[in-house]
């Protein structure tokens, strides 16, 4: 043999390693994926259900002008509501997570909104229903969005996702002071209230700030203040009216007593929305106003019940809504 075309052989396991293969993606599993798009879209579909309920709620009680317990469907705001519900659902069908979780938060909002305005309890069995799909809507979203194969998501997806967050934390914002306000923890200002519904940390706030003196009783309340309800309200007692507000932690107030009020004017303006002013002119010439929310008719209320202290009348007795 030729030494100079000999080669040494090469033992085993020696050289250089073989590259490792990477192993294609594997697929979702079938079912599961399948199980996690029919949640999604169930939720959805509950979403136009309950949207769909609501608007039609909505034009019967504007259309019938509706009082009572059903003055509650008698409100511009419903319109608002229904028209989020079925953005949300819109996403949902997109399989957004976010909008998953708002549109659950929005319809447990929704039910102590009802309960709080008209004092009655929805269906239970219809409103856990709903909660169910909402609740596997979301359960969908999360398993379709672990599931769904990577080449799905880019930048594009995370675009929407960082919108959707945005979006997310703006609407559960406005769904928590609505909740803070249902709760009286913050003045609700679309609400008159009565006195003999007011809490006791609310009372003993207004007898504090010495708006309200310790013989009074309180036929109405109104606060229009954003955190605090001392920032800015009027007040109905049996002997006087008062309107306050509160400016660099300083209480301006003005204050009429019954027997010092000559005339008494009541302005509802043109829209329903329109806040109700009403101006109380003095004996001595002088005047103030007050502006309130309407709350079904609850202005007028408060605005017959002083009429009624003019004329010598006993107080009017609140009418109950």
């Amino acid at each position: 043999m030729d030494e100079q075309n000999y080669q040494q052989p090469i033992p085993a396991g020696s050289g250089p390693s073989p590259s490792p293969v990477t192993p294609a993606p594997q697929p979702p599993a079938p079912d599961k994926l399948d199980k996690a798009q029919k949640d999604i879209r169930n939720g959805g579909i509950a979403a136009l259900v309950s949207g769909t309920v609501t608007l039609i709620f909505w034009i019967i009680g504007t259309v019938t002008n509706a009082g009572g317990r059903m003055s509650y469907f008698n409100d511009p705001w419903l319109i608002v509501d229904a028209a989020l519900v079925f953005t949300l659902a819109f996403f949902v069908f997109k399989r957004s997570r976010v909008a998953a979780i708002i549109l659950l938060a929005d319809f447990i909002y929704s039910k102590i909104d009802i309960i709080s305005a008209t004092k009655s309890m929805p269906s239970m069995a219809i409103s856990l229903v709903f909660v169910y799909y909402y609740a596997m809507a979301i359960r969908g979203t999360f398993v379709y969005h672990n599931l769904k194969p990577k080449f799905q998501s880019g930048k594009k997806s995370r675009v929407w996702m960082v919108a959707g967050i945005a979006a997310g934390v703006i609407v559960l914002g406005v769904i928590t002071l609505g909740v803070l306000a249902n709760l009286r923890v913050i003045p609700d200002s679309s609400v008159i209230i009565k006195g003999g519904d007011l809490h006791q940390n609310e009372l003993k706030k207004l007898h504090d700030s010495k708006l309200v003196g310790a013989d009074e009783q309180i036929i109405y309340y109104y606060s229009s203040g954003g955190l605090d309800m001392l920032e800015e309200g009027s007040i109905l007692t049996d002997k006087k009216v008062v309107s306050y507000k509160q400016q660099d932690e300083k209480m301006t107030e003005d204050a009429a007593l019954f027997q010092d009020i000559a005339d008494v004017q009541m302005d509802q303006g043109s829209k329903k929305t329109d806040p109700t002013k009403i101006t109380i002119v003095k004996t001595d010439g002088s005047s103030f106003s007050l502006e309130l929310a309407k709350d079904n008719g609850r202005d007028n209320d408060f605005f017959e019940t002083i009429k009624a202290n003019l004329k010598g009348k006993p107080v009017k007795k609140a009418r109950v809504l």
